[in-house]
């Protein structure tokens, strides 16, 4: 929602136990982006890495980070991604010939990256490779990974190489590893949310109030500690405005979050466990103003909360 620049008075709603919160895992804090599927970190460490994979709510994790880049003969350039196999599940593709490389020297492509390189689709031929970094190398063809439809309409090439220590060497530190979203919990969200019936609909076909709860839906799909609601329900009517923020309250409890949301509307302020108040008189504030201002104080309470259920812990 873009943040009204109307003078006035602005509600900070504190939804949920900011006690509970700070007990959620601290993988949260590592978090850099976040995806439809899974959640990406990255610049990670083996330590940060086994931490991530330690977590409870983890299903499944992957390490990848840009080994090269590939300058092929015709001046096209592949990024060579050294990565573990599971990779390319989380980025929604397979391998649909072959198998996916383990050894050095061994390389996986899609199929319409081999087309754009005028690249045979031969399974255990030889390819010669120019890196930027490691000069000239050559590597086999061990299997062709089904194309992904993002990446071809983008033009975002991609090699595959195995995850090892020899590739490794020198970026210990930018590792990315990219964790699995739990689908059951995400498809107990959509129910919560009364939108399970809506997974497959397209946008066209969805109401405010849905477009809203499906907002809501991907803000909460990662488990965050603290959900921040800037005018969640600036565009809907009364009655769906009072069911957002009814069900925002609903999975805030149940997912032990804790929700910061920010409205004019006072009947839903009243709704909150916690109101703070920001008065400005200033007759020109800039949006940039607005939102450094509030965002201070809801991080002033945060970190006071969070002190304190450390401290009982």
């Amino acid at each position: 929602m873009v943040l009204s620049i109307a003078l006035g008075v602005f509600l900070i709603v504190t939804i949920g136990s900011l006690a509970e919160s700070a007990r959620v895992l601290r993988v949260n804090d590592m978090r850099q982006n976040t995806g439809v599927n899974h959640v990406f970190y990255t610049g990670l460490n083996n330590n940060q890495i086994d931490k991530i994979k330690a977590h409870d709510n983890v299903k499944a994790a992957a390490n990848c980070f840009n080994y090269d880049l590939w300058k092929s003969e015709n001046g096209l350039e592949v990024n060579v991604l050294a990565g573990e196999e599971k990779i390319l599940s989380m980025l929604d593709t397979k391998i649909v010939e072959g198998k996916y490389p383990t050894e050095p020297n061994e390389i996986a492509l899609e199929k319409w990256v081999l087309d754009r390189l005028n690249l045979p689709h031969q399974l255990n031929g030889n390819i010669k490779v120019s890196l930027y970094e490691h000069g000239e190398k050559e590597f086999k063809l061990v299997g062709i990974v089904e194309n992904r439809l993002h990446s071809q309409s983008h033009d975002f090439r991609d090699a595959f190489v195995a995850f090892n220590d020899e590739y490794l060497a020198g970026k210990e530190d930018s590792v990315e590893t990219s964790v699995g979203i739990d689908k059951e919990f995400i498809e107990e969200l959509m129910r919560t949310l009364k939108i399970i019936d809506k997974k497959n609909a397209l946008p066209n076909q969805l109401s405010g109030g849905q477009h809203q709860r499906i907002a809501i839906a991907r803000a909460l799909a990662t488990r965050p500690s603290i959900v921040l609601a800037d005018e969640p329900t600036g565009n809907l009517d009364s009655k769906t405005s009072l069911e957002v923020v009814n069900l925002l309250k609903q999975s805030v409890r149940i997912y032990h979050q804790t929700l910061v949301m920010i409205t004019h509307d006072e009947k839903l302020a009243q709704m909150a466990g916690r109101i703070v108040r920001i008065e400005e008189t200033e007759r020109f504030l800039t949006r940039g103003r607005i939102l450094l201002r509030y965002m201070k104080i809801a991080w002033r309470y945060i970190k006071e909360y969070r002190k304190r259920s450390a401290a009982s812990l």
